[in-house]
């Protein structure tokens, strides 16, 4: 079936109504453009009508993302300039000399050193994890059979606490 206008604008009012292939909507598109229920499901199958609201779907929700992307990045660059201003003005009072700028405990030195890192995009905290009692472990070993006997007798040991996990039992971390 070769697709005209009445076909498109057809299909356009459908994907207005959710484009869920439905009584109502077949009724509703079929009274709007003065076509029997069985030429509609005849366009919806024909003309491919629910692959075409899936691919729709997909294009409007990627326009939704990029819309959604984009007034973040705005809001966000809106806000530091903000920022900047609020720093600025408290920088140039510093400078004149009229806000103190002291360092009284290890606290504001911790402070300091942590906006630091983060104005330089770094990890402000380092957290560890050691996990004790069984470990649950899938490996794919390697085809050679020295090293899955190796790689055998590593799991064992780190299973029954012989060495922790992340050490290969030869000094090497």
């Amino acid at each position: 079936m070769r697709e005209k206008q009445k076909h498109i604008d057809a299909f356009d009012y459908f994907y207005s109504l959710g484009g869920v292939a439905s009584a109502e909507n077949c009724r509703l598109v079929a009274d709007k453009f003065q076509i029997s229920e069985r030429t509609f499901w005849n366009w919806y199958k024909n003309l491919g009508w629910k692959e075409r609201v899936h691919l729709r779907n997909i294009d409007v929700g990627k326009k939704v993302e990029e819309k959604t992307n984009t007034t973040i990045a705005d809001n966000k660059a809106n806000y530091l300039s903000y920022v900047h201003k609020l720093f600025n003005d408290w920088k140039a009072k510093v400078d004149a000399g009229e806000v103190p700028v002291e360092i009284k405990s290890v606290s504001d030195v911790d402070k300091i050193v942590k906006l630091a890192l983060l104005l330089q995009d770094e990890a402000t905290d380092k957290t560890e994890t050691r996990h004790k009692g069984s470990v649950d472990i899938d490996v794919q070993l390697p085809s050679d059979p020295g090293l899955r006997a190796r790689g055998r007798d590593l799991i064992q040991q780190i299973r029954t606490g012989q060495v922790e996990s992340g050490d290969s039992g030869d000094g090497c971390k």
